[in-house]
């Protein structure tokens, strides 16, 4: 006999568990029921076959323990400014309070003690100085954060990876799968990959960004690309530069780029799919609904292909072909000015 089951092993689940588990006064006998599996036996034959296989009776992508979250880019913000309506029915302080508590539970299960976006710079005080002239609030968001496997999946070799305190190069092409369980099953650094693959080269601290490539992809901090390896870049041959976290490119980096002609895809924009993946789900939610894997993946590139169709098509509008931090700048802004209009608010 069980006292509580708990349907589903999300985190919600897990930490509801947890919470009775550590609050109550009297042990419980609590049943968590998940019809995925474990989250250290959740492969993706993707990663092989290159196809989906349809695994029955569930997807090890978006089922199992630890949720579909588990195979995200993992962005945990920290600030009850961002995410939604619940410090307007909590209080502020109060949700606050719950995000740092729940913060440090991640931390005592392995979380990284990094926590990224609280940059402080002179380029960030002239904006919050604009934004406060246009009457807008520029809300500092600090995020943990736990994108990759894509670029895999579309046929790239991924040979660098790197985490908050050192990279990884691997010639033959980083192993996922190893790097999935030294990072979501084991929680440690990146010094475990090469117990995975011997020939692979650890190094700590920067220069990832030293290692000749086609495509760089900084997907993790605010301003971790800086000029000089902007110019690093270039002289090694990259062809295509493609954000995929707020800002990882100082503005100096983004001049480099753009004077060299490299094709460069700023963060507004390539790294919106997080932001639309959201959007899906509360789509599901609201209908009812239940999308498999590929349906998200194909809705999602749609939504992709769309903006950078929206993107490419300001730039070129407005005079400045192929410049996509302008043409990002202004479909944004276009965007927003119609949905004014149309609410009859100017």
């Amino acid at each position: 006999m069980y006292d509580l089951i708990i349907v589903g092993a999300g985190p919600a689940g897990i930490f509801t568990a947890l919470e009775l588990l550590r609050k109550s006064s009297t042990p419980h006998k609590i049943l968590l029921v998940e019809k995925g599996k474990p989250v250290e036996k959740r492969h993706c034959p993707k990663d092989k076959t290159g196809v989906c296989v349809n695994c029955k009776p569930t997807c090890a992508i978006t089922t199992g323990f630890s949720g579909a979250g588990a195979f995200s880019d993992g962005k945990l913000s920290l600030s009850y400014q961002v995410g939604g309506e619940l410090p307007d029915l909590i209080g502020e302080d109060f949700a606050q309070e719950l995000i740092d508590y729940t913060d440090k539970i991640y931390l005592e299960f392995g979380a990284d003690p990094k926590v990224e976006g609280v940059y402080e710079g002179p380029d960030i005080k002239d904006i919050r100085k604009r934004a406060i002239q246009a009457g807008l609030q520029l809300v500092d968001c600090p995020i943990r954060h736990l994108g990759t496997e894509k670029a895999q999946q579309l046929g790239a070799k991924v040979v660098t990876m790197s985490d908050s305190t050192g990279w990884i190069y691997d010639a033959e092409g980083i192993d996922l799968a190893a790097v999935k369980e030294i990072k979501e099953v084991k929680r440690a650094r990146l010094t475990e990959y090469k117990k995975y693959r011997p020939n692979s080269e650890y190094h700590e601290g920067k220069g990832v960004w030293t290692v000749p490539c086609d495509v760089a992809l900084p997907c993790a901090t605010q301003n971790e690309l800086n000029e000089e390896d902007a110019k690093t870049l270039v002289k090694n041959g990259v062809q295509v530069v493609a954000e995929g976290a707020n800002m990882p490119s100082t503005i100096e980096a983004t001049n480099v780029f753009q004077q060299a002609g490299i094709l460069f895809a700023p963060g507004k924009a390539a790294n919106a799919g997080g932001v639309a993946t959201s959007a899906l789900e509360m789509s599901q939610n609201s209908e009812r609904l239940s999308w498999s894997f590929e349906e998200v993946d194909a809705k999602l590139k749609g939504i992709m292909e769309n903006i950078f169709a929206n993107v490419d098509a300001a730039a070129e509008k407005y005079g400045h072909p192929k410049n996509y931090v302008m043409g990002a700048n202004i479909a944004g802004f276009v965007k927003v000015a119609d949905a004014m209009l149309a609410q009859g608010i100017v």
